[in-house]
């Protein structure tokens, strides 16, 4: 993966998540997507703001909370409950992921 530039966000870029439910002894998985709605560059870093909000907070670019996945990962591994830039390529990867892992949880975060 590459790292991310402050150039790398741009108004209506898609981001994506990959959220891990547990509820007692049950894991799920869900792919959520939204936008960059808005960039705030202030003198303690750019905010990045999504529409429709996927996190409770705004993150800054500077952070480094978010990862590059706008194309389909060589290694496999697959960040969850983490920001991610998407493109349509790997959206639709991730979409089937989730289907996979639903139908199949994986036994750990490694697999």
């Amino acid at each position: 993966m590459m790292e991310l530039k402050t150039e790398d966000f741009k108004i209506g870029q898609q981001v994506g998540v990959l959220w891990r439910h547990r509820n007692g002894g049950k894991v799920w998985y869900t792919f959520k997507k939204s936008k960059i709605s808005k960039l705030s560059m202030t003198s303690k870093g750019t905010t990045v703001y999504l529409k429709p909000q996927l996190f409770t907070v705004n993150y800054k670019i500077e952070d480094d909370e978010y990862e590059d996945y706008r194309t389909i990962p060589e290694g496999g591994l697959l960040m969850v409950n983490t920001p991610m830039l998407i493109s349509d390529k790997t959206s639709e990867y991730f979409e089937e992921v989730v289907k996979r892992w639903n139908e199949n949880p994986p036994n750990s975060i490694w697999e």
